[in-house]
Parts: structure tokens; C-alpha cells; sequence
């Protein structure tokens, strides 16, 4: 007799998981509905990921890249003319100095001398 409460138990568990199976199936259900009923839209664009795609801002990817090249431009003329500038002025000056001072006048007497000096022989 033992057997009795035991069907009688386990008839009534599976009477539990009947409807907590059919409890969710329910909530699923309501779950599902309410999704469908959602309204939704869809903006399907291009983006970064794929370079030469985006074709909402042309204009404005040509004027991001030019203003990028004219920065890297103006970046080049600033170092060469740091770099440049103080190697042109040291040369000006010595060419300054060689024509106010007397040695290009003195070497222009070493080099072609007199035709009235003698070269004594």
C-alpha cells in the first residue's frame, strides 16, 4: 500500500509542472505579443568601418582630409624654417662680414697681382 501515496504524490507533482509549464507557455506568449506590437525602425547607414562607403558626408569627409593635409603642411614649413632659418642667418652674416671687412679686396689683390711689379727671377 505504500505505492498509493506515492502515485498519489507524484501525480499531483506532475499536475504542478503541467501548469507552471503552461504558465510560462502564457507569459511567453504575452511576451511575444507584446514584442510584435513594438513599433521599431530600421536606419541602416554606412559608417567608419568601411573607408570610401560613407555616403551620407562626402563634402565633409573631403573637408576633414584637407583640413588634416593643410595642418601636416604648415607642420612641415614650421620645422623647415626652425631648422633652416638659423643656418641661413649664420651665412648671411659671414657673407656680410667677408664684404664690409677688407679680406675680399686683400684677395682680390693676392689673386691677380700687379702686371707693374716685377717678378724677380
Amino acid at each position: 500500500m505504500a505505492e498509493a501515496p506515492d502515485r498519489f504524490a507524484l501525480a499531483q507533482r506532475a499536475a504542478e509542472i503541467r501548469q507552471q509549464l503552461a504558465e510560462r507557455a502564457t507569459s511567453r506568449t504575452e511576451q511575444v505579443d507584446s514584442l510584435a506590437a513594438t513599433p521599431m525602425t530600421f536606419r541602416y547607414t554606412a559608417s567608419s568601418a568601411i573607408p570610401g562607403f560613407d555616403s551620407g558626408a562626402p563634402l565633409y569627409t573631403g573637408y576633414l582630409i584637407g583640413k588634416q593635409s593643410l595642418f601636416v603642411a604648415l607642420t612641415v614649413v614650421i620645422v623647415v624654417l626652425g631648422v633652416g632659418a638659423p643656418w641661413l642667418a649664420f651665412i648671411l652674416l659671414f657673407g656680410w662680414l667677408y664684404r664690409v671687412s677688407g679680406l675680399r679686396a686683400l684677395r682680390r689683390r693676392w689673386a691677380a697681382p700687379d702686371a707693374a711689379t716685377p717678378i724677380a727671377s
